[in-house]
Formats: structure tokens, C-alpha cells, sequence
């Protein structure tokens, strides 16, 4: 007697029942959330628990090794992996990390044709206005960043291209401020404390910060909870006494002028003021320096190590440049508008954009060269 194998086709065929039988091919049934949906979690920070679906065929068994797709539909949100296959129990897992967005976060799964799984997941950011001062206590349920710090988050929108005061005060502990916008897309801010070195342990700074959704966190330096105010004030901002305190973002345009209170290059004199923008990996930036006053000349330095500058590439006396964050972090730059003339002073715009595709600049092709002038030079060292 002979003993025939079946081949892989036959049982296939054999495992779902299809030939001369009555039992119908087995297929996928229902996709089902079996954990992690109705979460809460901090922003910027991983939930405590994966989401989780189980996949189940017309058997009611789980099935193995079928893709799900996984997609943040709503809110400010990132999936582990866009998809993740279900193991031998028919369960896909994916850890969400959260951004800072207020309104509900949703996620959703799919496979196949079935109808899909969707979790709703709600962010610890409190809403908060421009123009509000809140008192509130950072304590042990607190949200945490990585080594242990507290830290409250405040969800804020702006409607449109503002400048704005935010303070963090407290007696209790040393007091850290962030500001983020929501994607990241258009930089951020930070100030760990307001005058550094001079022992005072509250934060301050000032922005000027394009229409869109940012994430405040009112923090401990040094990991110690307690009461603080937080306050943010509508207010015109001002370069003013090289304070270096002042945080743009991309797509603003803000006047400013050149004074003898402001930072200065002595081998002149030459006046400048100082602006910071965080760039992430990979990010351009187009920045520009008009002025019917003076002969504008325009310098940026990042925190790591590229020194950029320009004079009349804007046209006329107007200064213009284009750099691109290459390196694999986030760089903070020091925008330095200046002039290229002795002792000016007078009124400039500042507008910061992202650049043109046939506009950019290569950050290489304009890095400073051995025998620039001893102005541009004592600028960036200056800094």
C-alpha cells in the first residue's frame, strides 16, 4: 500500500475545509481591541501600556502572521511600528508615544477587509490661554521626563504670529521651562534659569512664535516637587541689552532695531542683536535681515560648531541665508542681524522661513573661511 503526502496546496485545502466538503474556506472575522484603549498618559512620553488587537477567523480562532496596519488618526500621536504582525495568540501590539496635543488622541487598526479597531486615548495637557497666570504644585503624580524630573504640561494655541512673556516661578525648586510646538516642526524654547550663574533659580524667557498649537512644561530642575506660578504675558518683544533670552520660531517676521544698548563688537563698534531657533534633523531654515537704515549683514552660529554669515545676499544692503541642520540632533542657532557699517544703528525686519527649493544654500558653501573680517570673526566668537 502506498502512502501519499499531501503537498502544500492540499493542505491548505485540508486546514480550510475547501474540495467536495460542505465547511466554507476560513477567513478573517473580526479584529477585536483587547488592550490599552482609554488610556491617559503624559505628553512627550510613551503610554504605560501597549494597544493591543486580536484577530480572529470565521473559526473563532486566533490567526498567526497577519499584517496590521496601524495609523494615528486624530491628535498628536506616533506609533512603535506601522505594522506589526499578530503572533501565534493573534494578538498585534504597538507602544504609542504621545505628543502634546489637548483634543482626544485616536488610533486605529486595521486587517483586511474586516471592520477596523479604533482606541481613544486622552493627553494629562491642560489647556491653557495666553495672557493666564495659572498656580498649581508639581507632586508625585505629576508627569516625569527620563531621570525623574516632574513636570506639569499646558496645551496653548495661537491664531496667529505672537509675542509672548512666559515666567515659572517657586520657591520649592529650581525651575526649568520648555515651550514645544505641537509637531515639532517649527522649533521650541527652553530657560533653566532666568539669570544664569547669579544663583536665581526662576525661569523666564520671551518668544515670538508662529500661528499653531504649543506644549508649555512648567518643570524641577533638580527633581523637587512644589508650588510654582506659572505666567505668560501678550507683550511686543524686543532684542534689547544682549540678554539673549529671546526664541523664534519659523515663519515670522518681526521688526526690530538696532540701538547702542545692544550687543556690541568693540573693534567697530557693531551692533547686533541675539535670537535662538531650535532646527530639527534635517530642517532648513531661510533667514533674512532687511533695513532702509543700514547696511545689513547677517550671521548665524549652531551648537555644533557651523559658523554661517551673509551681506548683501538679499539684494541691495539686505542680508539673506539659507542653512540646513545636517547633523544627526536638533541644533540651537544663534541668528546674530547686525551691520556691516561702523557705529549704525536704526530699525530692520527679521523674517524667518522656511526656504524655496531652488533657494537653498547649502550650509557648507557658506561656512567661514581662514581671513574673514576680524568683525564677522569677534561676532561669532562672541558668542
Amino acid at each position: 500500500m502506498r502512502v501519499l503526502a499531501l503537498g502544500p496546496v492540499a493542505a491548505l485545502c485540508a486546514l480550510c475545509g475547501c474540495g467536495g466538503g460542505s465547511t466554507s474556506p476560513l477567513s478573517l472575522q473580526a479584529l477585536t481591541i483587547t488592550g490599552g484603549n482609554l488610556q491617559i498618559g503624559c505628553p512627550l512620553g510613551p503610554l504605560p501600556d501597549s494597544l493591543e488587537v486580536t484577530l480572529t477567523g470565521t473559526n473563532g480562532a486566533p490567526l498567526s502572521g497577519v499584517p496590521v496596519t496601524w495609523e494615528v488618526t486624530g491628535g498628536s500621536a506616533a506609533v512603535s511600528s506601522a505594522v506589526r504582525q499578530t503572533d501565534q495568540s493573534g494578538r498585534s501590539r504597538v507602544q504609542l508615544t504621545l505628543g502634546l496635543a489637548l483634543s482626544p488622541i485616536a488610533v486605529r487598526a486595521t486587517a483586511g477587509s474586516v471592520p477596523p479597531a479604533t482606541f481613544t486615548v486622552t493627553s494629562r495637557a491642560v489647556s491653557y490661554g495666553l495672557g493666564q497666570t495659572t498656580a498649581s504644585t508639581l507632586n508625585a503624580t505629576s508627569c516625569a521626563f527620563v531621570g525623574g524630573s516632574p513636570f506639569d504640561a499646558y496645551a496653548l494655541t495661537l491664531q496667529g504670529t505672537q509675542s509672548f512673556t512666559v515666567s515659572l516661578t517657586s520657591v520649592a525648586f529650581d525651575a526649568a521651562l520648555e515651550v514645544v510646538e505641537e509637531h515639532f516642526a517649527i522649533g521650541g524654547a527652553f530657560n533653566f534659569d532666568s539669570v544664569s550663574g547669579r544663583g536665581i533659580t526662576n525661569s523666564f524667557l520671551k518668544m515670538i512664535a508662529a500661528s499653531g498649537a504649543y506644549g508649555i512644561a512648567a518643570a524641577s530642575q533638580n527633581g523637587a516637587g512644589g508650588a510654582y506660578t506659572l505666567t505668560t504675558a501678550a507683550v511686543p518683544v524686543y532684542a534689547d541689552s544682549c540678554l539673549n533670552d529671546i526664541w523664534v520660531t519659523l515663519g515670522i517676521a518681526t521688526q526690530q532695531d538696532l540701538k547702542p544698548t545692544d550687543c556690541v563688537d568693540n573693534s567697530g563698534p557693531y551692533y547686533f542683536d541675539h535670537f535662538q531657533l531650535i532646527l530639527a534633523t534635517g530642517q532648513s531654515v531661510t533667514i533674512a535681515e532687511h533695513s532702509s537704515a543700514f547696511d545689513a549683514e547677517l550671521f548665524v552660529h549652531s551648537t555644533s560648531g557651523k559658523s554661517v554669515f551673509d551681506d548683501n545676499g538679499g539684494g541691495g544692503t539686505d542680508a539673506r541665508l539659507s542653512y540646513t541642520n545636517s547633523s544627526s540632533q536638533a541644533e540651537v542657532l544663534s541668528i546674530l542681524p547686525s551691520t556691516a557699517i561702523i557705529g549704525a544703528t536704526g530699525t530692520y525686519t527679521l523674517t524667518i522661513d522656511p526656504p524655496a527649493a531652488s533657494s537653498t544654500v547649502p550650509a557648507t558653501a557658506l561656512l567661514l573661511a581662514p581671513g574673514t573680517s576680524r568683525h564677522r570673526m569677534a561676532l561669532l566668537r562672541s558668542r
